[in-house]
């Protein structure tokens, strides 16, 4: 069984918001990290989870920006 991502537990300076399905962290220096986990989420309500959903979703969401690039848009990446 493959393993699932459904917390992320940080011990470091930096404000922590947990989602349905993203944990979110602010630094100290106003940098922003946001975590896909592989939960599964439908109408404000957490199903469980799918492994590897969140690295799926990552690897989706970066073919995208290498599209923009090709077209210069710039974005976050």
């Amino acid at each position: 069984m493959q393993n699932v991502i459904d917390q992320i537990r940080y011990q470091g300076p930096a404000t922590h918001y947990s989602g349905k399905v993203r944990e979110n962290f602010t630094f100290e220096n106003g940098q922003r990290a946001i975590v896909v986990t592989d939960r599964v989420s439908a109408f404000d309500f957490v199903l469980g989870t799918i492994p590897g959903k969140g690295q799926v979703l990552n690897n989706l969401a970066a073919w995208w920006f290498e599209m923009l690039d090709e077209i210069e848009i710039p974005h976050h990446l």
